[in-house]
């Protein structure tokens, strides 16, 4: 896919590493369309893929903008990013695409849990009134800034 945009291919880097709270390996859900996924219970037949956390990954860089899409693997890969969230220079503004539906259990527990990690260091939601800091049944979006 990204041959096709030539305008933005020499300032892209693919790399084939899943994002999470620690280095090792994942178990992951290879769907057809936008249903790729990390499973939390794996069954023996799904391949593992190599996983670092955003922390290690980004060490002794600066982040302005970050974006998590990563299909209902959300609050793993905030766990992962505690020294960027606590630099002084983190990022002005942090997208995070949510997925409930893939969450394996507890899905209130952990959208709660995912907001306080955001809260803890001290984000601001885009718009505390705005219906997408409550987390969706299926998807949706929560926009934080410092």
């Amino acid at each position: 896919m990204l041959k096709l945009n030539s305008t933005i291919s020499s300032r892209v880097e693919l790399i084939n590493l899943a994002v999470a709270d620690k280095d090792g390996a994942i178990y992951f859900e290879d769907g057809m369309q936008s249903e790729s996924h990390i499973l939390q219970n794996p069954k023996d037949t799904k391949p593992k893929i190599p996983c670092t956390s955003l922390d290690k990954f980004f060490m002794n860089q600066t982040l302005d903008i970050l974006k998590i899409d990563v299909e209902g693997y959300e609050l793993e890969v905030l766990k992962g990013a505690v020294n960027i969230l606590l630099s002084p220079s983190r990022p002005r503004c942090i997208f995070v695409e949510v997925h409930p539906c893939f969450w394996d259990s507890n899905p209130e527990n952990k959208s709660q849990e995912l907001l306080n990690i955001l809260k803890m260091y001290n984000l601001r939601f885009f718009d505390e009134t705005d219906p997408l800091t409550r987390m969706p049944n299926f998807w949706g979006w929560i926009v934080a800034t410092k």
